[in-house]
């Protein structure tokens, strides 16, 4: 099973979290993807943070308590809290982005948050970010994949959310036309 096909699996757990925070689903579910592939079981450890991020938003026990979590880091495996964790960081990271400047565009308070998610809170502030040479942020790759991932799950970046309908939809037509969607890239 593809992606898409796992999307549909937490789909009813993605749509009401993003509802929750007002983000976009296929913001939501374009995270997941490029964090764990839909893995609810995916586990990273961070030495140099000395903690390791958890389930399918790859939360980490620090962020995790952060956000007024109290239960055991194993508890972060469940997808429910997992994704209603990270839908609520990632809010607070695209608010800390829009109030990063008055003239900061959506497109760049969502380029901001997601480098954040995936690199640090520090990320969102301008000036903040680690860079490489030609001055993008240093996860530039992870950014682009989220918005690969959120764009085939939604249509484009801005498209209004993304039902569950919409992804099952997606699912039975890779699975009728057997095509494998996700790539070797992502």
């Amino acid at each position: 099973m593809g992606r898409l096909g796992a999307a549909v699996r937490f789909a009813e757990i993605i749509n009401g979290a993003a509802a929750r925070y007002s983000l976009p689903p296929a913001i939501v579910a374009g995270v997941v993807a490029a964090e764990s592939a839909f893995n609810p079981q995916a586990y990273r450890a961070e030495p140099a943070l000395g903690d390791a991020s958890r389930g399918l938003m790859q939360i980490l026990s620090t962020t995790a308590r952060g956000l007024g979590y109290t239960g055991p880091p194993a508890g972060l495996f469940d997808p429910a809290t997992n994704v209603n964790l990270g839908a609520r960081y990632l809010r607070q990271l695209y608010d800390a982005a829009r109030a990063s400047g008055p003239l900061v565009t959506d497109y760049e308070a969502w380029t901001r948050a997601l480098s954040a998610y995936n690199a640090g809170f520090s990320t969102v502030r301008p000036g903040d970010a680690k860079r490489d040479a030609t001055g993008a942020p240093i996860n530039a790759d992870y950014i682009a994949r989220v918005r690969r991932w959120a764009a085939r799950f939604s249509g484009s970046l801005a498209d209004a959310p993304l039902g569950w309908l919409a992804v099952v939809a997606i699912a039975v037509l890779a699975l009728v036309y057997g095509r494998h969607v996700s790539t070797s890239s992502d």
